[in-house]
């Protein structure tokens, strides 16, 4: 005997023994409740029952029960499509059909996570420009149906873009504009895409502030994020959350926390088993090594990162940044020829995919394995690199990067002489270290100075 208060754990055999009796529609409610209960946890599971209510929806005769089943179908496997990887045209499909089922103002109100996540796969797939503009579309149906929580959690897809084109100031002002909108509620718009959008838009915007050198700003903002997704017990958000912790104690120059919340990430992406968060989170965990100095570790793990995302085609947009830390730990190797050729793939990569945060991070990479390999031979190169390192900063608020450029300019200076150059070089990175609150940068370029 089934109890009441166990049916969604049970829904999926309930699904199955409905349609094999022949009962669409109510399968289809089953397969549904059997799909939330999965949730990202698992989600192959989740996936599967998500085809189920689809295919089950739209062979049952049309009403706006199955219109409504279609549509939420839609959204939950592009939902999971971002996760673990789905085909462009197996994307287009779903949202070619969803506006088709789209007709009314009820059903425009539905359409609007379906816009959201199709628009997610074509980003995480590498296509930022489609990922804008459908979040835009998503924003605009959500605002239009008033509904809150779906105005809060489309602007998600926003600020993701602004972060990665490298339009810091435009971010923060998405999820700080989605903050408001919550008025405090962390739970609002939680049932639409298997994470709570509150804290995210708290991490995210935590996240955005370290790049933008506002590093104590942002170490609070993260640490509510982290206090919301353990009130909320939502998992895959501690995970973001722990990444971004871990990309912010790297910027301090603390090796041992980047190293801590790094783990912390990785050991929740690999129960979760996504591709997406087992890419990003390798990629933090790989840039921590390096900091730590574990070459090989770091080549394994950066290494791992790019295969996931290449095989899942999910979380390409990480490719400059996994690149230009993969061409660090070679470097670290004593192989320069392939650090350098890996920070001019990273360099190329950012450009192809538009992530102007990350051609700084691959032109500070390609600076460093320059100046590590050819050295003085290849000056005008380095300067080149460190310049439009330096532009991109300006042009992004990416400040949290700018005392790396010092730190390149007088490695530079050092190699060829110039002492008085060095000297003020150094001097302008540990100002810019101390004053965005990176006491161990700064202090290490204090040790450069005195010796």
């Amino acid at each position: 005997m089934l109890r009441a208060d166990k049916l969604d754990e049970h829904a999926a055999v309930l699904a199955y023994h409905w349609e094999a009796a022949g009962d669409a529609l109510v399968a289809a409610r089953w397969h549904r409740r059997a799909a939330d209960w999965a949730g990202v946890t698992d989600a192959p599971g989740a996936l599967r029952h998500w085809r189920k209510v689809h295919d089950l929806a739209r062979g049952a005769p049309k009403s706006t029960e199955t219109t409504e089943l279609g549509l939420r179908a839609s959204t939950g496997m592009l939902n999971l499509g971002w996760r673990v990887g789905m085909s462009v045209p197996e994307a287009e499909a779903l949202l070619a059909e969803a506006r088709d089922l789209a007709a009314g103002p009820e059903s425009a109100r539905l359409l609007a996570p379906v816009v959201q996540s199709y628009g997610a796969i074509r980003g995480f797939g590498g296509d930022l420009k489609e990922y804008f503009d459908r979040g835009r579309e998503a924003v605009a149906l959500a605002d239009a149906s008033g509904d809150t929580g779906l105005r809060v959690a489309t602007r998600v897809s926003l600020a993701v873009v602004y972060n990665f084109w490298g339009d810091m100031r435009a971010a923060v002002e998405v999820s700080e504009r989605a903050i408001e909108l919550a008025g405090g509620d962390a739970r609002i718009g939680g049932e639409l895409f298997g994470f709570f959008p509150y804290p995210w838009h708290v991490l995210s915007r935590g996240g955005d502030l370290g790049e933008m050198g506002r590093l104590e700003e942002a170490e609070r903002a993260l640490e509510h994020a982290v206090e919301l997704t353990r009130t909320l017990n939502d998992v895959e958000a501690m995970c973001w959350a722990s990444n971004n912790r871990s990309t912010l104690a790297s910027l301090r120059g603390d090796t041992r926390t980047a190293l801590a919340h790094a783990s912390r990430a990785f050991q929740i992406a690999e129960s979760a088993g996504t591709a997406f968060n087992r890419v990003w989170a390798r990629l933090v965990l790989g840039s921590a090594q390096v900091l730590d100095e574990q070459w090989e570790s770091a080549v394994e793990t950066l290494e791992q990162s790019l295969a996931i995302a290449g095989e899942a085609r999910t979380g390409v947009f990480y490719r400059a940044s996994t690149l230009a830390e993969l061409s660090r730990a070679f470097l670290g190797l004593g192989d320069g020829p392939r650090a350098r050729a890996t920070a001019e793939e990273a360099v190329a990569a950012a450009a192809q995919h538009g992530t102007r945060l990350y051609a700084i991070y691959a032109n500070l990479a390609l600076a460093q394995a320059l100046l590590g390999t050819d050295g003085t031979a290849a000056r005008d190169a380095i300067e080149a690199a460190l310049v439009t390192a330096a532009t991109l900063v300006e042009e992004t608020g990416a400040r949290g990067r700018l005392p790396f450029v010092h730190v390149g300019r007088a490695e530079l200076a050092r190699l060829t002489g110039d002492r008085p150059a060095r000297e003020r070089e150094l001097r302008e990175a540990r100002r810019l270290f101390a004053e965005m609150g990176a006491a161990a940068r700064a202090e290490q370029v204090a040790r450069e100075l005195a010796g």
